[in-house]
């Protein structure tokens, strides 16, 4: 049955299911895992991830993963946001997990970023 989905639904499987295993073992805020991929990306990861993340502490409700692939390189990540909060200057923050799978390396971590008064998410 596993072999009649198709390629391309098996892929998105395996990434669902490697990046869950991860989160599990990932290290809390901001810790890093032994190869930090986060710190080796290309511009065209960078700027995808960083696209992604404001597009997701905007818009996801906590607890709702979001996958991201760049096909020219292959890199792969996700977003969850894990808590929304306010803090004293009455600005909105969100805590979330972010998972980058590079060069056939894992790394995760769990950050937090502000809204600032322009609409953008800053991490603090």
């Amino acid at each position: 049955m596993i072999d009649s989905l198709g390629p391309r639904l098996l892929t998105s499987l395996h990434t669902i299911l490697l990046l869950g295993f991860a989160a599990a073992l990932v290290p809390r805020q901001g810790s890093a895992s032994q190869h930090d991929a986060f710190e080796h990306l290309r511009a065209a990861d960078r700027n995808l991830a960083a696209a992604t993340i404001q597009g997701v502490l905007e818009h996801q409700p906590s607890g709702e993963l979001v996958l991201w692939r760049n096909e020219v390189s292959s890199v792969t990540g996700s977003v969850m946001p894990l808590r929304t909060f306010k803090i004293k200057t009455g600005h909105f923050c969100r805590e979330y997990r972010e998972t980058l799978v590079a060069e056939n390396k894992l790394s995760s971590r769990i950050m937090t970023a502000c809204r600032s008064d322009d609409g953008n998410w800053i991490t603090v």
